[in-house]
């Protein structure tokens, strides 16, 4: 996570990224203005965490973490959110 800042970056609209990005999007699955894909996926973890261990049960019962991503038309990741990480807690 220290590359984060770095390489982990929402695009800027009127951007030549950002305007590839929605041009793609919309030539290939007809969606206009959009930037990048959701999707979201369970990190399942070792064993229960000390502090708080029974939040982090999931629907199958087992200790994980939620990570949801936005990926832009390239799979490169544009926002990234695991558990309760601040750069999706304080959208």
């Amino acid at each position: 996570m220290s590359f984060e800042d770095d390489l982990i970056r929402w695009p800027v609209p009127g951007t030549d990224d950002y305007q590839h990005n929605t041009d793609i999007h919309f030539h290939l699955h007809g969606f206009p203005n959009c930037v990048g894909m959701v999707d979201g996926t369970l990190v399942p973890l070792w064993r229960r965490p000390s502090k708080d261990g029974s939040a982090y049960i999931d629907r199958k019962d087992r200790y994980s973490l939620n990570a949801t991503l936005v990926v832009n038309v390239e799979t490169r990741i544009l926002l990234l959110g695991v558990g309760c990480k601040r750069s999706l807690c304080n959208l």
